[in-house]
C-alpha cells in the first residue's frame, strides 16, 4: 500500500520502530486478540491485513527439543493470527526451528494456503535449525475451518 501502508508490530519488548505508519503493540502474542489488531488497522482507514510476518523465536535453552517445541508454539500462534486477519490473497511468512513438529505444521499450512514454500536463506548458518515458510493465498473453503 505504499505510503498508505501500515506496519503493526507485536512484541513483548520495547520496539524502536520509526516512521509515521508504524504502530507498536507491546504485548504477548498469545494475549493479543485478532479483534484488537483488526480495530487498530481499521482506525488507520485500511480495509484489512495483507501480510502477517512472524519472526518470533523462543529464548533458547540449549535443549534442542524444547526449543523446537517452543518455536512451533510461536509459529502456530502466528498462523492463528494470520488466518484470523488475512484477506484471501494475503501472505503469511514465518520462522520456525526444524524438528519433529515441523512436518505437521507444514502440512497444515499447505492445507490452508494455495502456495507454500520452505527455504533457508544463504545467510543462515549451516548448523542452524532455523527455516522459513512463505505462504500465500488462503484456500476459500478453509476460511472458517481453522
Amino acid at each position: 500500500q505504499g505510503e498508505r501502508g501500515l506496519v503493526v508490530a507485536v512484541d513483548l519488548h520495547e520496539v524502536k520502530a520509526g516512521g509515521p505508519r508504524v504502530r507498536v503493540v507491546k504485548e504477548d502474542c498469545f494475549q493479543v486478540t485478532p479483534q484488537r489488531l483488526r480495530e487498530l488497522v481499521a482506525r488507520e482507514g485500511l480495509p484489512g491485513v495483507d501480510v502477517v510476518l512472524s519472526d518470533m523465536a523462543p529464548r533458547t535453552s540449549g535443549n534442542r527439543s524444547r526449543d523446537h517445541l517452543r518455536s512451533m508454539a510461536l509459529a502456530e500462534r502466528g498462523l492463528e493470527l494470520a488466518l484470523a486477519l488475512l484477506g484471501p490473497r494475503g501472505v503469511f511468512f514465518c520462522k520456525v526451528f526444524q524438528g519433529s513438529e515441523f512436518d505437521p505444521f507444514l502440512r497444515r499450512c499447505r492445507g490452508v494456503f494455495e502456495t507454500v514454500r520452505v527455504f533457508k536463506p544463504k545467510s543462515s548458518r549451516k548448523e542452524s535449525v532455523e527455516t522459513f515458510l512463505f505462504c500465500r493465498a488462503l484456500r476459500r473453503s478453509d476460511y472458517d475451518a481453522v
